[in-house]
Formats: C-alpha cells, structure tokens, sequence
C-alpha cells in the first residue's frame, strides 16, 4: 500500500503527548478519536506531504497524571511541517482540531498536551533535551512493526527530575540494545512521571530491548500498532481498549514541501 519506502529523517519526526479534554467523558474522548481525530490526521495532512502517522490510546485508570494518548508524526523536514501547519489553510484548520479533544493547558497556563520534535541522542548527560531519537538513519516508518511504551517510576515517590534524569542517563543502554537487535528507530519523549518509548523494526523481532533496560521504572503499556489502509477514504477505528494503530496511506509527491 504504502509504495516505495519513503524514508524520513529522524529529526523531522515529532513525538505528541495528550490529555483528554475535560469536558468529553473517557467514552467520548475515544470516540472522537476513532472517528474523527485519528482517522482525520492522514485525511488532512496526507495531500501535504505528511510521510507517516501512528497514534495509541491508554488506560486511564492506571496511573495518575500519565497522558491518555501518544502520536508519532512524521514530515519530509522541519521546514515542511511549517509550511503544511502554518503557511495553509488545510494545515491550519487541522492544528485546530486539537482544541476541541485535547486538554491543551493546565490551570497555570503552561502545556499540559503538546508535542516535540526529535533530538540526537548525545552521550552527555545533560538533560536539554526531553524528545530524542535513538538512532541516526532514516526511516519508513510505515513498513515493518511500530511499538510503543509507556513507563512510570516504580516508586511514585520517586517522580520529579531525577526520574527523568536516570531515564536520559539509560538512554545510551537502549540505543546499544535497539542496534544490536537490528532496530531502525526509536523515539523517547521524558517527562517527570512518564516516559514513552516509540520502537520500529522493519522486519519484526521477538526480542524486547525494554525488558530488560530500567529496573526503576515499571512499564504500564506495550501497545503493538495495527496497520489500518487508508483508501480513498478516511477509515475510521474502533478505540474501546488500550490501542495503536499505524496509518497506512499513499504519500504525496508534494515536491515544494521536501
């Protein structure tokens, strides 16, 4: 379905975390995804030049304060997103969809949803950067197996920077362990009490790099995506339990926005 592999480069590839907007019940909140938001991403975007999207939704009634859904949205190149969301009014009328599902703020005014593009992952241990890449190459994120991992600290009392922090410091461990394995990616995003971890495998493997890589945090969620064919139409999905789900679809030749 998806044709020749479209490869995009790992820093053109923005991790999105979301909370359910207040006033939508949990059974509305999926709905509206299902139907509507998730399915509307490619509707949207995909004449843009938009290369991949993949989205999962969690259980809320696990852990306080943990995001209800996850994405995974790639574009040719940084300076392409900006065109298709900023510069064009499809673009434009999408980014505000996101008000009418998302809790986009907390009570201070800070993000409560947003998202980030992708750094390098460095060896130092600076703690910049909360969303990074795992691995250098370029990826078709539409082929192969897209899984993604949600973890919290084992201790909830151990919440807050050092979390994090020891999260980052582990992060050259799992890079090691994704090449070894024949990984082609992995995306992280950070948080104090939350992690997400996006892994592709282009051919599919059984071994699990996360197992085994941070015994301080427990992992709440491992969600396998299911590949959904988008047609001539937008197919809706049916969100009635944790799930992910990787948008298949023809991408579009936009030269102008490569």
């Amino acid at each position: 379905m998806s044709g020749n592999p479209v490869v995009t480069p790992p820093g053109a590839v923005r991790v999105f975390w979301g909370y359910r907007h207040q006033r939508l019940t949990e059974d509305d909140f999926r709905r509206e995804l299902g139907e509507t938001f998730m399915p509307g991403t490619p509707y949207m975007l995909q004449p843009l030049g938009l290369h991949a999207y993949a989205a999962a939704v969690f259980d809320e009634d696990t852990v306080r304060d943990t995001p209800h859904e996850s994405g995974l949205i790639a574009y040719p190149s940084q300076a392409a997103y900006r065109t298709i969301r900023e510069a064009n009014l499809r673009g434009r009328l999408y980014t505000h969809t996101h008000a009418a599902v998302y809790d986009e703020y907390k009570p201070d005014g800070t993000r409560r949803s947003s998202a980030q593009w992708a750094e390098p992952l460095t060896d130092g241990l600076d703690d910049t950067a909360r969303t990074v890449h795992l691995l250098d190459d370029p990826s078709d994120l539409q082929q192969g197996t897209l899984a993604v991992h949600l973890g919290v600290p084992t201790d909830p009392a151990q919440a807050g920077a050092s979390f994090r922090q020891e999260v980052r410091r582990a992060l050259p461990s799992l890079r090691d362990a994704l090449r070894q394995e024949g990984f082609a990616q992995g995306f992280v995003t950070l948080h104090d009490n939350y992690y997400i971890a996006w892994l592709h495998h282009l051919k599919g493997v059984d071994a699990d790099p996360i197992d085994d890589w941070l015994s301080s945090s427990t992992r709440l969620a491992k969600l396998e995506t299911e590949r959904v064919l988008f047609l001539e139409d937008a197919p809706m999905v049916t969100v009635d339990r944790p799930s992910a789900f990787n948008f298949v679809f023809l991408r579009s030749p936009r030269a102008e926005l490569r």
